[in-house]
């Protein structure tokens, strides 16, 4: 695709995008309405903790986020206004430099959350785009149920495709 080709497919986006109805642009997400809300949890006590209880505080600290954020009486009610036991979800990680990917313990958080709101184990997909970077970030691959699952998109093992 070349320079023309693009700016003919943006625009072209942009007059469709400009043809919808206002409330197109701004109608919020089913069952979210009004305003925007941001949470923020601090414990400054994490650094000074063992692995195991610095889990568990990390877990806690994921669930009054989402708590706070939903505005319900408990965490548990929160996940089930997010998720149902319908629902598939995938979870993507960031694992091409593993110091940076997300810590176990959120989405293991992350994971209990969904569980708590009835999404069944097999239906939880933890994926980034290959199982090798995965593995190196300390990852356990897990293609095949019982679930929550855990793979690359672009093949197994070292095999893309």
């Amino acid at each position: 695709m070349d320079r023309r080709e693009f700016l003919r497919l943006m625009l072209t986006g942009a007059g469709a995008a400009l043809a919808l109805p206002k409330d197109a642009w701004t109608a919020p997400p089913p069952g979210l309405a009004g305003r925007s809300r941001v949470t923020l949890v601090r414990n400054t006590a994490l650094a000074g903790l063992d692995e195991a209880a610095m889990s568990a505080a990390l877990a806690n600290m994921v669930h009054m986020a989402v708590q706070d954020a939903i505005g319900a009486a408990t965490p548990q009610q929160a996940w089930q206004r997010l998720f149902s036991a319908e629902d598939v979800v995938a979870i993507k990680l960031n694992c091409l430099a593993p110091e940076i990917s997300p810590h176990p313990a959120i989405v293991q958080a992350i994971i209990q959350g969904l569980q708590a709101a009835g999404v069944k184990p097999d239906n939880i997909i933890i994926y980034d785009k290959e199982d090798r970077d995965l593995i190196k970030a300390g990852w356990e691959v897990k293609h095949e149920p019982p679930g929550p699952l855990c793979m690359g998109t672009l093949g197994r093992g070292n095999n893309p495709g």
